[in-house]
């Protein structure tokens, strides 16, 4: 006896396929900056023991607040602010990492005050969680004058 059996699919699958992960990274795009502090390095070259009150009260706390305003697809590349991934760091950036166990971050995220001023974090979707303190434009220099 001979077995004429032979599988049958329930529904037929499209053939082309469709991202799903442009219609996610969109939406981060056209969702507002918003900022968390728990991941603060208090120490180490960046450390915010090294803010002063002023900066801290007349340049960065106004100025991320003027980012709450901003979607993260705006706040991209036209202010200054942008991703680096983690080998564009100086040497020093990456042992501090790898010393406060977040060296498994793909990137951090470059916030600029000032010309030279930059506050550093992690980017986990929609939320900048505020890591370095970063007033000289040290952990990934730049070789753009004023920068």
């Amino acid at each position: 006896m001979k077995n004429n059996k032979k599988p049958r699919a329930a529904f037929s699958p499209k053939l082309e396929k469709v991202p799903r992960a442009t219609d996610f990274n969109s939406k981060i795009s056209a969702t507002n900056f918003c900022w968390r502090v728990e991941e603060i390095d208090w120490e180490g070259p960046w450390g915010w023991r090294n803010a002063t009150v002023d900066v801290l009260l007349q340049k960065i706390i106004p100025k991320l607040h003027n980012f709450e305003s901003m979607t993260w697809g705006a706040l991209d590349g036209p202010s200054g602010s942008h991703s680096v991934n983690i080998e564009g760091l100086c040497d020093e950036a990456q042992k501090r990492l790898l010393k406060l166990r977040k060296d498994e971050q793909g990137a951090l995220y470059s916030l600029r005050i000032t010309g030279k001023m930059r506050v550093w974090g992690i980017r986990d979707r929609a939320i900048f969680r505020v890591l370095w303190f970063d007033p000289r434009h040290e952990v990934c220099p730049s070789l753009k004058k004023h920068t």
